[in-house]
């Protein structure tokens, strides 16, 4: 949504209420946001996953994200370790959900349309959303429901969950034939919280492989999005990430500028 935290809480106090049209739309009060975030984190519990959320992830963003909690941390967060084995089940549920829930949604349009739709979106609704059946469906949602009572209890003793947003740097046009296995892999630490129904925010949290930017994800409990900000703000009172560019944009920006003196001088 934007760059800045700030920002960000600013689009979130305007889209923040409840809308008696929509069915998935709660009358669960917001909590209250302070005027005036700053630095000090003192008292602020943040969970460390110890497993599946730092496995299978690029060396650069380790690196770049176990720094930026050691930030949190100089700012007055204590960090704590959190055992997460359930998370790693958490992808297979939700895409049970997900691909089901777009098939159903997506019916009529595909029945008119499939051949104007790219192949990899015409797989994932006939392959994978007509796949699961009632049965699947349903133990997917016995297990989210599961999943957020033992998310419930976690956080009586954090206040936050960090860890990388995703567990590589963005991939490259020809890495992404596969559509759906890339997918799957880059957004396999956001279905857990999906799948739970939490608030998230993706702060940049510099650069690693091939110069390119990683970000540092931060979830917190249901309705407790002002904790989310109070984090993410300080953050970036002390961090430039959020300010800068990877170089391959820079040198793009570059090559368009001379290109563009080139055409007014002829």
């Amino acid at each position: 949504m934007a760059r800045r935290a700030a920002d960000v809480r600013s689009v979130f106090t305007a889209i923040a209420s409840y809308d008696p049209e929509d069915p998935f739309s709660s009358p669960h009060p917001v909590s209250p946001l302070r005027s005036k975030e700053g630095v000090d984190l003192s008292g602020l519990r943040i969970g460390i996953p110890v497993d599946y959320f730092f496995e299978d992830v690029d060396p650069g963003v380790e690196d770049a994200v176990r720094a930026a909690i050691a930030e949190l941390a100089a700012l007055g967060a204590e960090v704590v370790p959190l055992p997460l084995p359930d998370a790693f089940h958490a992808a297979g549920h939700f895409e049970k959900l997900f691909h089901s829930d777009a098939a159903h949604e997506h019916r009529e349009r595909y029945e008119r349309f499939r051949d104007r739709m790219g192949a990899d979106t015409r797989q994932r609704l006939e392959t994978l959303g007509r796949s699961f059946s009632a049965m699947d469906y349903a133990g997917a949602l016995v297990w989210m429901r599961r999943w957020q009572r033992q998310l419930e209890r976690l956080f009586e003793h954090v206040d936050l969950i960090a860890h990388p947003t995703a567990p590589t740097v963005a991939p490259t046009i020809a890495d992404c034939a596969a559509t759906t296995a890339v997918t799957r892999r880059l957004a396999k630490f956001l279905y857990p919280w999906s799948l739970a129904q939490l608030p998230v925010l993706s702060l940049p949290a510099g650069l690693a492989e091939h110069g390119m930017p990683c970000a540092l994800s931060l979830a917190a409990p249901w309705w407790r999005e002002d904790v989310l900000f109070r984090a993410g703000m300080a953050f970036q009172q002390v961090t430039r990430w959020h300010l800068q560019e990877p170089p391959i944009v820079s040198e793009w920006r570059m090559a368009r500028s001379g290109s563009g003196d080139a055409e007014r001088r002829t």
